[in-house]
Formats: C-alpha cells, structure tokens, sequence
C-alpha cells in the first residue's frame, strides 16, 4: 500500500515540476479569467482604432470652431480569443495642447462576464473619448502612445497616434478703400463706402449660421448719412454699407463711428470686436467774387443823348485746384427787370459762359435814355451754378441799376451860343 502511494507520490511530483519549469508564469496569475490555462499562452494581439501611426481627428470633416468643442474616441482592443490579457493606461493628451484630457485612465478590465479583472480579456475592447477646444484659427497636433503593462514574453508594443484639429472661425475684415468720398461739389452730394467682408472659414465646422461673421453698423447723420444695418456674412462674403457725403462748405470733412462684432474677431480668436471707421470727403466748388459787391447800385449819373456804360467784372477765386467741371462756375443768366429794364442792356454776355479756376469776365451794362427827363430804375440779377450741380441754378446776385435823364442842348441854343460867343470876340478887337 505504501509503495504504491509512494510511486503515484513521484508521479504527482514530477507532474507538478513539469508545469513550474515549463508552463509560463502567468498562467497562475490569469486564472481568475481564463477557464484553461492553456488558452493564455502566447502574447496577446494588440489592436488600436486608429492604429500605430494613425491620425485621430476631432470636428466635422476635422474642423471645430473656436470656442466651441469636439470629441473623438481612441479605442484599444486584445484582438485574441486564446491567449492572455494585459493592463495598461490609455494615455493624457500633454497639458497646453488643446486636448484633454491631460490625467492617464487606467484600462478597467472586464470580462465577458462584467467580473473585474484589471487586465484586458480576449476579444473585449475599451475606448477612451478626448476632447479638443481650439482657442485660435489653425491646426493643432499632438501624440500619445500607449504600452501594454504587462501579458507579454518579450518586449510589449507600443502604439503611438497623432491627435489633430484644426480650429475655424469668422475672421473680419473692414475694407477702407473706399471710405474717402473723395472730391464733392459744394451743392452735390458723394458716396463714401465702406465693406464688410468674412475673409474666415467657420462655416467649415458644420455649425451653421453660430460660425457666419455677425455684427452689426451703426446709423450715420450729418454730413455723412447712413442707415443702421446687421449682418451674418458666411465665409468670404461681404456687404457694402453706403454713406453719402453733401458738404456745406469748402474743406475736408470726417465722420467716425465703430463697427461692432459679436464673433470673427481679427486676430482668429472668434471674439467680439469694435473697429473703428473713419469717412472722409472734401467739398470743393467755384467762388463768385465780383468787382462791385452784389446789392451795390449801379448808378449811370445824368445821362443825355448818348448811351451810357458801365462795367461789372466777375471772376472764379475758387481757393481750391482746378478740378475742372467741380470747380468751374457757369455764368447762367443776366436778368434785368424793372420798370425801365428795356433802357438797360447787356450786349456782350451769352447765356452759359463758363469761367474756369482764375478766368474773368467783363459785363458791359449799357443804359440808353429815352423820353422824359428824370430818373430810371431797373435790377440785374445775375444767376450762377455756384453751391450747385455744375450747370444747374444755384448762388444769384442782383444789382440796382439807375440812371437820370437830362436834356440835350438844342441845335438853336447851340447855335446862338456860338453867334454870342464870336459877336464878343469881335467887340474885343474894336477896343484893342
């Protein structure tokens, strides 16, 4: 009896050594998931979503608008079904780099059965979400790695991906090209423009009308008027805002008033924004300047027989450069009115005469006496396009006119004036 228990004692002992010398370590360590022993030998397989030196890529098609965030899953696996498991960490996302999170996560390690183990069973995979919040315009990359902790003979392997994003926004831009109304003629009015344009990409993101450039402009008055207005400008629209410029005098003008933005700010952070914009215009036209000062009379003195005259120079002392049809005053109209208007005349003026930057003109006015004697009255006004549209009626000036008619020596009184005149010479040279 004891002889036999002591062969099947050996038996059972060399049994034992067998499996210590020859069956791998682990196996006791993996029994409180594996129901054989012998389905754990070998390495595990190791497979990632993305795999080793795959990209992962956060956002619609790979774009997140700034300020907004995004998610992405990194999944690992233990592609076997008969060999061991493993631990390990899914990997932080480094701090400062737009991904978090930035604290390693241990692999929970379940079974088939919800039964804890620590370690990642044949077949089951765990996935891990990181989340990427852009806070400027552009792409952002990072790499993680991951590196099985143990449930390897040899070396484990590691998988290293690339987490990429890339931030979008509105971006505004003010285009000030044409803000300057330029030269305007006094009497006229100019336009100054202003654009608004969206030169981002935030639509990229998917979110709709939250990633158009939006904001709004302000109402103008004064010498420079426009109409308040909002927009929602997707990517690289604009929108051009009018304002007309109508100056009341000669000179450079401004008007300042800023342009706000909830978004799309232009340093590619997708904040709000005030820019400030500067119209600007000159108003520019002809000057009348006349020799004799409107409203002064023009008094011809006693008058008898023979026509009198009288002249009225007008020139254009326009201060500013010769422009041309901005600054040339036309000469409309000379009207004369009143109740001896027909005993004046102008008989050198044409309708329409222009006088450029410096020209001159000399209006004769001539009086013709007729009837009785007395005085004669009438008014001159003259009619220039001065603070208006070049060609169009604008600053007049009037002058009264008057005259006083005498009478002409008779030929009788002439003649016995003579006859007078040569008797006393004759009565001289007696005496002599």
């Amino acid at each position: 009896m004891s002889r036999r228990f002591s062969c099947a004692g050996v038996v059972f002992l060399l049994f034992a050594a067998f499996c210590f010398f020859t069956l791998p370590s682990r196996c006791l360590a993996h029994r409180t998931y594996t129901s054989n022993c012998a389905d754990c030998h070998g390495d595990p397989t190791l497979k990632t979503t993305p795999s080793n030196g795959g990209t992962l890529t956060f956002g619609t098609n790979g774009y997140t608008l700034v300020g907004q965030s995004s998610t992405a899953a990194f999944t690992i696996q233990n592609d076997t079904t008969k060999k061991s498991g493993f631990k390990g960490n899914f990997p932080a996302a480094p701090a400062g780099s737009k991904f978090t999170p930035n604290t390693a996560l241990a692999i929970n390690g379940y079974n088939n059965a919800g039964t804890y183990t620590g370690h990642l069973t044949p077949g089951l995979s765990e996935s891990r979400t990181y989340t990427y919040t852009p806070t400027q315009r552009g792409v952002n990359t990072t790499t993680v790695s991951f590196t099985p902790l143990d449930g390897y003979d040899g070396t484990p392997p590691t998988v290293t991906i690339t987490l990429r994003g890339q931030g979008v926004a509105p971006l505004v831009n003010l285009d000030a090209g044409q803000t300057n109304a330029g030269n305007v003629r006094l009497g006229t009015s100019g336009t100054a423009k202003l654009t608004v344009k969206n030169l981002g990409d935030g639509n990229r993101s998917g979110l709709g009308s939250i990633s158009n450039l939006n904001g709004s402009v302000p109402a103008v008055a004064g010498l420079f008027a426009g109409s308040a207005a909002s927009f929602s400008l997707a990517d690289l629209g604009a929108q051009i805002y009018s304002y007309a410029f109508t100056p009341t005098s000669a000179g450079p003008a401004t008007a300042n008033f800023n342009v706000t933005t909830t978004n799309g700010s232009a340093d590619g952070t997708n904040k709000s924004q005030i820019l400030p914009v500067a119209l600007s215009g000159t108003g520019v036209g002809p000057t009348f300047q006349p020799s004799v000062a409107a409203g002064t009379i023009f008094d011809f003195g006693d008058v008898a027989g023979q026509n009198g005259q009288r002249v009225l120079t007008v020139s254009n002392a326009t201060t500013d450069a010769d422009f041309g049809a901005l600054t040339n005053l036309t000469l409309l109209s000379c009207n004369l009115s009143g109740p001896d208007a027909g005993l004046f005349s102008l008989p050198n003026f044409t309708p329409g005469m222009l006088l450029a930057k410096n020209g001159t003109f000399d209006l004769q006015i001539l009086f013709a006496p007729s009837g009785a004697p007395g005085l004669r009255s009438a008014a001159l006004e003259l009619v220039t396009d001065q603070n208006a549209a070049t060609g169009t009626p604008g600053a007049s000036f009037s002058y009264p006119l008057t005259a006083n008619v005498v009478p002409e020596p008779s030929a009788l009184f002439l003649l016995a004036t003579a006859l007078g005149g040569l008797g006393l010479l004759r009565t001289r040279r007696r005496d002599r």
